[in-house]
């Protein structure tokens, strides 16, 4: 692979199997309990365990596991408690987005004053930011239309759980 004259080796990840995913699971608790506040060793192993089983009971869940990132995301939704693991891609995402959303917003503000994704001082900074009053609405829309073209795309996507790539030119 060329790009602006320099060479680049294209390497392609495989997907993880169920051994794979129950290995870096172990790893990733592990680093979160120098994080997470009370999370035992012990809690930590049953953490594992339990994502593990129910990886390996779902399609939908095995699938996404299959790809280190998406498995990033699905052990982090667990680790904050969210019971109801999505079984498809969209809907993991849109998870981690509010999640992650949630998790800068309340970096960005005082610990004590947490800002719901849903909050409605969250939607008026959105709006004024984006200079609209269905900021929100439209930053969302824009999103998921960006998403669908990348994912329609077939010469994007070397399999099917690879990160789809766009260029700069296309988002302006």
């Amino acid at each position: 692979l060329v790009a602006n004259g320099e060479i680049f080796s294209e390497l392609q990840v495989e997907p993880f199997t169920i051994e794979q995913m129950r290995f870096f699971l172990d790893n990733w608790y592990r680093q979160m309990q120098n994080v997470i506040t009370g999370l035992s060793a012990d809690e930590a192993r049953r953490q594992v365990l339990e994502l593990v089983t129910e990886i390996e009971r779902s399609d939908g869940l095995r699938i996404l596991g299959e790809t280190p990132l998406l498995l990033t995301l699905i052990a982090s939704l667990r680790c904050i408690g969210d019971a109801e693991l999505p079984r498809e891609r969209w809907k993991l995402l849109d998870k981690a987005v509010n999640m992650l959303l949630y998790s800068w917003q309340r970096r960005k503000r005082d610990e004590s004053r947490l800002l719901a994704v849903d909050d409605p001082a969250l939607q008026a900074r959105i709006d004024e930011v984006l200079g609209r009053a269905d900021g929100r609405a439209l930053l969302l829309q824009q999103l998921y239309c960006l998403a669908y073209e990348v994912h329609a795309d077939p010469s994007r996507q070397l399999y099917r759980n690879t990160a789809s790539s766009i260029n700069e030119d296309e988002l302006m």
